[in-house]
């Protein structure tokens, strides 16, 4: 007999369905039929689970943001002031469920001078989970 399969006899003849089915003998005739379900229960089960697959999908996107990628989410708001000729410094730190993004700008006049950051040149960003900015304090 195959895996997940059941033999039923009816009379001389064997006959061989899969093991999910429900059968009956109807006068010598095999009705096969998938079986009854309890549809109340089905729909309390989706009504618990759905939230619960959500609320794991929303906990796992949470711990999805790490350093890196609260750096690039920052790096998205300056794009146009971080450029190959103004480099901009970026560092990150975690403080409660929120990343702290500093950006510090180092404007030069030109390519051969040294980029140095200067007084009030700077930002930082406060990012959630998602990666979204929902916060920004300049420098002084």
């Amino acid at each position: 007999m195959a895996e997940g399969r059941q033999i039923i006899q009816l009379g001389d003849t064997a006959i061989e369905i899969p093991s999910g089915l429900d059968w009956t003998d109807d006068e010598g005739t095999l009705v096969a039929y998938l079986p009854k379900t309890d549809f109340a229960k089905l729909r309390f089960r989706s009504a618990v689970l759905l939230p619960m697959l959500l609320l794991v999908c929303w906990v796992k996107s949470a711990a999805a943001l790490d350093r890196d990628g609260a750096i690039e989410a920052a790096k998205r708001q300056v794009k146009p002031k971080c450029t190959s000729e103004a480099p901009c410094k970026f560092t990150a730190k975690l403080e409660k469920d929120k990343w702290y993004v500093r950006v510090e700008f180092t404007p030069r006049n030109s390519p051969e001078e040294k980029a140095a950051p200067y007084r009030g040149g700077h930002a930082i960003f406060v990012i959630n989970h998602a990666g979204k900015v929902v916060g920004r304090i300049e420098g002084k």
